[in-house]
């Protein structure tokens, strides 16, 4: 289930919600302005896990579940 998209170091991240017997809930943080959804995270159990995708820099990781929050914060529902 997509929950909407937020746009963060100039990319629009889309978050789908995925949920199944075997993993449990995780959301997919996805690159979508590119034309193809690349897969820079995953958040699970409240923890922001990065993808080979994901920048490498010291500070993506902190500012891309910054990035996340704030979008959460303004999407009603159960995160």
């Amino acid at each position: 289930m997509i929950l909407g998209s937020f746009s963060w170091r100039g990319m629009e991240i889309q978050a789908d919600r995925i949920a199944n017997e075997m993993i449990g809930e995780a959301i997919w943080l996805n690159r979508v302005d590119t034309g193809s959804a690349t897969p820079l995270a995953i958040i699970r159990s409240d923890r922001l896990f990065p993808t080979k995708f994901t920048p490498t820099d010291d500070t993506a990781v902190i500012q891309l579940r910054a990035a996340y929050d704030a979008f959460r914060d303004t999407t009603p529902g159960p995160a």
